[in-house]
């Protein structure tokens, strides 16, 4: 074989092999790239438009929502979620905000000008089972229980309605966990307080109904208008008479049980008069 058709062998190789390169990088490019009808996903996130200062509270036209490619952990996603939050830090303008960048609020921060924030002692029972959450709304309930005769005296009253929850348990308006706690379960997981925004005027009764008889925290549907009956006692729910309710209520009388003392002794005969006299006891050296 000449020189010249080594020469165009080697180049018709070359060639193959360069298409066959070419080939499989085609087919690879076409494998990865994207469908034309299918949308590349786009991410929520919301922008600085200015510097926010800490401690400042956001204002809407500091922020700007933007939808990016690329992913960012924590973003906050829409700017109602923004509005009024405290930066941590100082952001500069073109940030993507992000929960990290803001401190959770404090219960003064969540209250209005007329309210207080009070903490009372609850337990599964009278907190929905341990299914409130921060942010729910409720009716509070005081219970008034007498005993023996003046049971028919016992009450419960509608003492606040429509009361914000700022805290139950561990967890506030704010924080990251939003699941509501294990209606069962250990005693750890169980919520012993709750913290409610309550009209500054209604302070102190709270306070004297807490020292006076239990509390029961009743939830309010989202959008719940008017409020409940103002109180109940027993004497209402049996529609009797109080006298009548405690005799039908009232358990049979137990049988008395004669005592020692209570028995009839027989008389005992009459000892014969003694005459009275002083007896004096002198001492031996006595004259």
């Amino acid at each position: 074989m000449s020189i010249r058709l080594k020469r165009t062998a080697y180049g018709l190789g070359a060639a193959g092999i360069a298409l066959l390169a070419f080939a499989l990088g085609a087919r690879w490019a076409a494998a990865v790239r994207p469908a034309p009808g299918a949308a590349q996903a786009r991410y929520a996130v919301v922008k600085a438009t200015a510097n926010l200062a800490p401690g400042q509270p956001v204002a809407a036209a500091q922020l700007q929502p933007v939808q990016q490619a690329a992913a960012v952990p924590g973003a906050i996603g829409t700017t109602t979620a923004a509005v009024g939050r405290l930066p941590a830090r100082p952001i500069p303008a073109g940030s993507v905000l992000t929960e990290a960048d803001f401190s959770t609020p404090g219960f003064s921060e969540m209250l209005h000008a007329d309210e207080r924030a009070v903490a009372l002692a609850i337990d599964e029972v009278k907190a929905v089972g341990n299914r409130l959450q921060p942010g729910d709304r409720v009716d509070v309930y005081l219970s008034l229980r007498r005993d023996d005769q003046e049971i028919l005296q016992s009450e419960a009253v509608a003492l606040l309605p429509d009361v914000r929850v700022l805290a139950f348990g561990s967890r506030s308006v704010g924080s990251k966990e939003a699941q509501p706690l294990p209606a069962g379960g250990d005693n750890a997981d169980k919520a012993r307080s709750a913290v409610l925004a309550v009209p500054a005027g209604r302070v102190a009764d709270l306070v004297l109904a807490q020292q006076s008889g239990q509390l029961t925290l009743a939830l309010r549907a989202p959008g719940a208008q008017g409020t409940a009956a103002t109180g109940r006692s027993v004497a209402d729910l049996t529609g009797k008479p109080g006298r009548q309710v405690i005799a039908h209520a009232a358990p049979p009388a137990a049988p008395q049980v004669a005592t020692a003392a209570a028995r009839t002794t027989s008389p005992q005969p009459a000892s014969e008069p003694r005459d009275s006299a002083v007896e004096v006891l002198r001492g031996k050296g006595s004259q």
